[in-house]
C-alpha cells in the first residue's frame, strides 16, 4: 500500500480503530506497508456468518467486505 498512513487515517475516521502501520522489509528493501482492522461484527467463516445472520436483523459481513467498503 503506497500511502498506508493516509488510508489508515481514512479507516480510523470511519471508527474502525486500525492498528499502527506496519512495515515488512527484506533486508533494506521495503516489501509492504499495511495495517490491521479488527471487526467485532464480522467473521471470516461463511458458515458462522450465515448462522449469526439468521438470528439478527443487523448485517453480518465477512471482514474483507467491511474493509472494502471502508476503503471505497
Amino acid at each position: 500500500m503506497p500511502d498506508a498512513n493516509s488510508k489508515r487515517a481514512q479507516v480510523d475516521a470511519l471508527g474502525y480503530a486500525p492498528t499502527a502501520v506496519k512495515e515488512f522489509k527484506r533486508g533494506e528493501e521495503m516489501v509492504a506497508r499495511f495495517f490491521f482492522v479488527q471487526d467485532p461484527d464480522g467473521s471470516a467463516n461463511v458458515g458462522c456468518i450465515l448462522h449469526l445472520q439468521s438470528g439478527t436483523a443487523v448485517p453480518v459481513q465477512h471482514w474483507v467486505e467491511v474493509l472494502d467498503q471502508a476503503l471505497a
